[in-house]
């Protein structure tokens, strides 16, 4: 899976995804629950995933870090991850 694939994957499965360029260098944004507050717009859930040297990392916004062996793994990470964290905050 390349990370054209890895959006197209998340989007067709409800996930908010894109590419982006910041502190971590190129990762791929990933969220779940758009929230509209006093004119601020953001996301209930979200998460990152990077290349690290050989690994994929998947970082949750709270500096915990995971890493999977393929980028494949960190997408079924993050689905699973927002998904329940959606459920449970519902």
């Amino acid at each position: 899976m390349n990370e054209m694939e890895a959006i197209e994957n998340l989007k067709s499965a409800g996930f908010h995804a894109q590419t982006r360029d910041w502190s971590l260098g190129h990762s791929i944004f990933v969220a779940l629950g758009p929230f509209h507050r006093e004119g601020v717009a953001g996301w209930r859930h979200s998460r990152y995933i990077y290349r690290m040297e050989s690994t994929w990392c998947v970082i949750d916004c709270v500096q915990k870090i995971d890493s999977f062996l393929s980028l494949e793994e960190a997408v079924e990470h993050v689905m699973t991850a927002l998904k329940d964290e959606e459920r449970t905050a519902s």
